[in-house]
């Protein structure tokens, strides 16, 4: 060998990073048909984007590929995993009827609705003398050509029927609706009804093991508590991270949406709450959508807000060149005004009230409603069903969503940034000695305090020289050198969002 001095050897390591936080996974949880090739009960991991392949997954009139169709037309990015729910034995599939009567006496058009008003409206052109039975036979011509629909149209002499593809009560809250005027031809409606025997829930979770969800769309009539409880038990996980929150839509009044959520008190649990509307052209809901629908796209938006990269101009508000894409900063940026545009616009007279909606806002139901000039459908503010402390005491600590989210990113930083730079390290009340990694408290403080300007950069927690302070002065590391153990107490200022603006305008004319 050839001589070689001085000797010489250089050691490439990584560099010393502040992590972010990991992927946005969402679950769906919904029925599915015999037809797909998902097995019920079992999840089925990272759902192809294609259409196809949503559908022959779980059958293309399922409820499920309905959710699933709808999240990804907002979003293509985030991981989804879903969990496909067999029919139970003997379920009854609902139904809703447009009876229509009489001769037309002059041409024109009526617009049929069943189920979303946005996807499963169809025009029925009528001619001067046609019959009732012909204006029925029409509107089912026209639904055939809707063949992803999760629910059948037929017709019997003058009456149409609409039959759900899943058995089930799912369906029972969907909207039927009828618009348009021809002379000499009338119509009834007959609202969603008489679906029954939801799939048992009894185990169907186990399969979950210890995979985050940070976010699950779960089905309006199935009980919210079987998955609240799952998550509420993941909010503080030893050693790890699976927090997550559960988006169910759910209708009715403002009495019984009150009365829904007021035993859940869960910060993992956000309900969207939608007008039950009853009138003798239009049953159903205020947003003219299926609830299960409702809560997918909603949900779509919240994954896309918190994934690296999502494309977001097209939602919000904002113009502010940093929070036009998705990751971990949009945590603390306010859900209401994002636009839903695959959302039907509610009409006025259906909407809840501006009294009701800050009293179902106070009572932890959140809203989705037309915007302003009723061109667009937007998010209300966001909020969770936790209300009260475990004595009972009123606490809005888990109000809002927002600070859900937030607060769930600032633990999951530190926690990724702990057992990153911590994970070979030495324990001492001493010095640090060059060259060796060691940790005191001092160091381990010096470095929390790093990760806290990363998240101010992010604008999750407060910056500045002040805040920065705050931090430090709240922030207190204990070690127990016998154990290994550096317990670290910290109270990071968390940014709010700008959700009122109250002023005084006294009238001027002058000097």
């Amino acid at each position: 060998m050839p001589i070689s001095k001085p000797n010489v050897t250089l050691n490439i390591i990584p560099a010393e990073q502040i992590l972010s936080v990991a992927d946005h996974r969402v679950l769906i949880v919904g029925q599915s048909l015999a037809a797909g090739t998902s097995v019920a009960g079992e999840i089925l991991s990272d759902v192809d984007d294609a259409t196809n392949a949503i559908n022959a997954a779980f059958g293309t009139r399922s409820i499920i590929a309905e959710q699933i169709r709808e999240f990804k037309k907002y979003n293509k990015i985030s991981a989804i995993d879903a969990l496909p729910l067999a029919d139970a034995g003997g379920a009854v599939q609902a139904t809703s009827d447009v009876v229509f009567a009489g001769t037309a006496t002059a041409s024109g058009t009526l617009e049929v609705t069943f189920g979303s008003e946005k996807r499963y409206k169809v025009q029925v052109n009528v001619l001067v003398g046609e019959t009732a039975a012909e204006v029925a036979t029409k509107t089912v011509a026209q639904y055939a050509f809707l063949t992803s629909a999760p629910f059948q149209v037929a017709a019997s002499t003058v009456t149409v029927t609409a039959t759900a593809e899943n058995g089930g009560t799912h369906a029972n809250d969907w909207t039927v609706m009828v618009t348009g005027n021809v002379a000499g031809i009338t119509y009834s409606l007959v609202g969603w009804a008489s679906g029954a025997t939801d799939p048992s829930l009894t185990g169907v979770l186990d399969v979950l093991g210890n995979v985050r969800y940070n976010t699950v769309i779960w089905p309006a009539k199935y009980d919210i508590e079987t998955i609240g409880d799952v998550l509420d038990a993941r909010f503080n996980a030893s050693n790890d991270v699976l927090d997550g929150v559960v988006i169910q839509g759910q209708n009715g009044t403002l009495t019984s949406l009150k009365a829904y959520v007021a035993s859940l008190n869960s910060q993992s649990i956000a309900v969207i709450g939608d007008k039950t509307v009853s009138e003798t052209l239009r049953k159903g809901t205020s947003l003219k959508e299926m609830p299960d629908v409702t809560a997918a796209q909603a949900a779509a938006l919240r994954a896309l807000r918190l994934t690296p990269n999502g494309n977001l101009t097209q939602f919000l508000t904002t113009t502010s060149s940093l929070d036009q894409f998705g990751g971990a900063s949009l945590a603390s940026l306010p859900y209401f005004n994002t636009s839903l545009p695959n959302m039907p616009i509610p009409l006025a007279a259906d909407e809840f009230s501006f009294e009701d909606q800050e009293e179902l806002k106070n009572n932890a139901i959140s809203l989705i409603g037309a915007n302003r000039a009723f061109n667009g459908t937007i998010f209300g503010e966001m909020v969770t069903t936790y209300l009260t402390d475990n004595a009972g005491n009123p606490d809005s600590s888990y109000k809002f969503l927002n600070t859900i989210d937030t607060a769930s990113v600032v633990r999951e930083t530190f926690f990724a940034n702990y057992k990153n730079r911590f994970a070979q390290s030495r324990l001492t009340n001493g010095d640090l000695i060059t060259g060796r990694d060691m940790a005191n408290a001092e160091s381990i403080k010096a470095f929390s305090l790093e990760v806290y300007k990363s998240l101010a950069k992010s604008a999750l927690v407060q910056s500045g020289n002040v805040a920065e302070r705050d931090f430090l002065d709240n922030l207190i590391v204990t070690l127990d050198l016998s154990t290994g153990t550096a317990t670290v107490t910290a109270a990071p200022l968390l940014v709010s969002q700008l959700r009122a603006i109250l002023g005084t305008i006294q009238i001027n004319f002058g000097v």
